[in-house]
């Protein structure tokens, strides 16, 4: 895995965040030249203004919310990530649900912020809302094909920040 850039908390700003919070706002964070520079929705490691790792995500300096954790730790995005997270939302949804016709994935609440999929039967509607979910599309598609194995491969509607059907 290569080395994480490092986005800092300002001293006194990381109660929320060990209390489960999943966002961290642009005010909360050491926002210098380095952090400036990085690209929309780059993978960062998130610290405590004392070093200590409070978790990875995606890194946005011109947004509000300029950090979206998906993890507790160090870790890396990839489709075994994406699997994991797909699997825990599909067993609480076939658990409550006995037809297929659902929101499979719903961002936060399914520790992936910025991600909405809904599930009709064998079609999924993907939406995209931030940068760094985007930059891995791919990656995501392809744990939804591990986990769900539709029969076609996807059709991007929109690329920017918006739908992808999947069937």
């Amino acid at each position: 895995m290569a080395k994480l850039p490092i986005i800092r908390l300002k001293s006194r700003e990381s109660a929320r965040l060990r209390f489960g919070a999943p966002w961290v706002f642009s005010n909360e964070i050491v926002m210098d030249a380095a952090a400036k520079a990085l690209l929309p929705g780059s993978e960062v490691l998130l610290a405590g203004s004392d070093g200590t790792v409070l978790g990875a995500g995606y890194f946005n300096a011109r947004s509000l919310i300029s950090l979206r954790l998906l993890a507790k730790q160090s870790c890396t995005f990839d489709v075994t990530f994406f699997a994991e997270r797909i699997r825990a939302a599909l067993a609480l949804r076939e658990a409550l649900y006995d037809k297929p016709f659902y929101r499979l994935v719903h961002a936060e609440g399914d520790d992936l912020p910025g991600l909405v999929i809904d599930r009709f039967a064998d079609t999924l509607s993907v939406q995209i809302t931030i940068a760094g979910m985007e930059r891995l599309t791919d990656t995501i598609l392809g744990a939804l094909d591990d986990v769900l194995s539709p029969d076609r491969k996807s059709t991007r509607l929109n690329s920017s920040h918006g739908y992808i059907s999947y069937a």
